[in-house]
């Protein structure tokens, strides 16, 4: 039943602008224009194909797709061989895979 389920998922077709507040993992694959607010420790994922242009805090991220602007997270953000990042990068350990696009200003903290 659909009562069990807890994540969210955008899917490919979807484009949406806005503030986005997610508590539970949580998956891109459209386009989003605005600021995506992590609650709890889960995990947000960018699929390939998502475009996110704005900001995000959360504590874990995988980029597979593509954003533009500030990341602000409290634990790891994996950036794979599809991912491309341009902007902020803040967090608790950045994992670059080979083929990753990066064009970033970032630190660990």
């Amino acid at each position: 039943m659909i009562e069990n389920f807890d994540f969210s998922f955008i899917g490919k077709n979807t484009n949406l602008k806005g503030d986005f507040h997610f508590e539970a993992p949580t998956k891109i694959a459209g386009m989003i224009v605005g600021n995506i607010f992590m609650h709890k420790e889960a995990t947000l994922t960018l699929e390939i194909g998502a475009i996110v242009n704005g900001s995000i805090k959360c504590h874990h991220l995988e980029v597979y797709g593509h954003f533009i602007g500030d990341i602000e997270a409290t634990g790891n953000v994996i950036i794979y061989p599809t991912g491309e990042i341009e902007g902020k990068l803040k967090a608790r350990s950045i994992e670059v895979l080979p083929g990753a696009n990066l064009n970033i200003t970032g630190h660990t903290i």
